[in-house]
């Protein structure tokens, strides 16, 4: 009964005054008055934590938020204000990064496609300084994988573990294990993917991946990123991977959307959904982005999205989803919550078995998967932080990209 009543009341806490505030600056929406009770450590830290400090030291130099900025007082502002300068310099040296390594990939013939990050942070956010991002994801083909890796050498990355021999085996790497990481000194941290959802048994080559991506410049940086349907798939199946628990990731979707929106085909987005099976993901990932990010998500595409009541009851419990509208959403290293995702909601029931096999025999079997299990485990709780005496607990994940 105990138990009951903490669950009880925890679903019950209301949305402290800091998420409500936050959200409203960032949606643009006419600021109120501030809640007397706002505290700015703790304002400060949910931004931090929900990756949004930078867009919110942004929005804090409009003169809709003079108020906001008198009641949060100067060292919060400055400390918001100095996230955005951080990154802002921090994305400067990553277009450069970029630079060296699509000219690598040319030299070697090798076609890829940049996913995300840097797309949203010099093009969708409008302000490079206010979209974080900490790594590279490229999408290359696996019959591309040695010369891939002879150019991300050329340019002075290295593996963080030892690699696969063959496309193949990268692929089965990826998708069955750990992703394929490469470091390098003044590089960003970069990661190599062969399909567009990089988790569960992969499915034949993504051609319309491909033929629908579209150029990107940027002073002189000459890209490609996957087109509207692509990238908005990618982007609703990253937050649902992450479990909602990090608000930028529905602010992700609200700026693709303003973006490109207009660009979506929604009968073509509904049908490569549907064979993934992940509708009631996306739907519940734009009904997100649109309540807590402000994204202008046509009512069309809700309609058709739209799962039985008794599948959105589901999700809602499943994903904690009244907890992710406070934005306390909890947290969970993205080693357990991808394939929980992938368990709950991709693909058929033949694909998830075939998932949890190909764990088990890329793993070593299921002795050696458990014994990495535990060790995980063990690391992960010797790296956990004492409870904070006070305010909201939240905890952005070790591993959780940016």
């Amino acid at each position: 009964m105990r138990a009951t009543r903490l669950l009880r009341a925890r679903i019950d806490a209301p949305v402290i005054p800091e998420a409500r505030v936050l959200l409203a600056l960032l949606r643009g929406a006419p600021m109120a008055a501030a809640p007397a009770d706002l505290q700015p450590s703790v304002f400060v830290d949910l931004a931090r934590r929900h990756q949004l400090d930078a867009l919110a030291g942004a929005a804090l130099r409009t003169t809709r938020a003079q108020a906001l900025r008198v009641q949060l007082g100067d060292e919060a502002v400055e400390a918001l204000h100095r996230s955005r300068l951080h990154h802002l310099v921090r994305n400067e040296s990553l277009a450069r990064n970029l630079a060296d390594i699509a000219a690598a990939f040319v030299r070697v013939g090798v076609p890829m496609l940049v996913l995300k990050g840097p797309w949203l942070a010099f093009h969708a956010y409008g302000d490079p300084g206010t979209r974080p991002v900490g790594d590279i994801d490229l999408l290359v083909d696996e019959r591309d994988y040695l010369p891939a890796l002879t150019a991300l050498h050329a340019v002075g990355y290295t593996e963080t573990a030892p690699l696969p021999d063959t496309g193949a085996a990268a692929l089965r790497r990826a998708h069955y294990a750990e992703q394929l990481r490469f470091t390098g000194i003044g590089r960003r941290p970069l990661e190599l993917h062969f399909r567009l959802v990089n988790i569960g048994p992969p499915g034949a080559r993504e051609d319309w991946v491909w033929s629908s991506s579209r150029p990107f410049v940027r002073a002189g940086l000459r890209l490609r990123v996957p087109g509207p349907e692509a990238m908005l798939l990618h982007l609703l199946i990253h937050a649902n991977q992450h479990g909602f628990a990090v608000a930028r990731l529905l602010f992700d979707v609200r700026f693709a959307l303003a973006k490109s929106g207009h660009e979506v085909d929604a009968a073509r987005l509904s049908s490569r959904l549907a064979a993934l099976g992940c509708g009631p993901s996306a739907y519940h990932g734009l009904l997100l982005a649109r309540d807590l990010a402000g994204a202008a998500v046509p009512a069309a595409w809700m309609q058709r999205l739209r799962p039985p009541a008794l599948r959105r009851r589901l999700f809602s419990a499943l994903w904690s989803l009244d907890r992710v509208r406070r934005l306390d959403g909890p947290h969970r290293p993205l080693s357990l919550e991808a394939p929980r995702f992938l368990l709950c909601e991709l693909g058929t029931a033949a694909q998830k078995l075939r998932y949890v096999r190909g764990v088990v025999d890329e793993a070593g079997g299921a002795a050696a998967l458990l014994t990495r299990a535990l060790r995980l485990m063990r690391a992960r709780n010797s790296r956990a932080p004492s409870p904070a005496p006070a305010g909201p607990a939240h905890a952005v994940p070790s591993g959780t990209k940016r």
